[in-house]
């Protein structure tokens, strides 16, 4: 894509047989490239730890 980096991980879930980490179950994102993306998240994880994470990967939460 342009040379652009257009994804990043979430260190929320593993991939290794279903293993759930930090309390999180599932997680998808519906990615909208330059805009607004909505981040769907299963699970027992605390807000502050999904937040944490989702700025370590360099992007932004927005309240609903």
């Amino acid at each position: 894509m342009c040379g652009k980096e257009s994804r990043k991980e979430l260190p929320l879930v593993s991939s290794a047989s279903g293993c759930s980490c930090n309390g999180v179950e599932t997680a998808s994102v519906d990615l909208v490239p330059d805009g607004r993306s909505r981040l769907v998240i299963s699970g027992s994880a605390p807000a502050a730890a999904i937040r944490v994470a989702v700025n370590s990967a360099g992007y932004s939460l927005i309240p609903r």
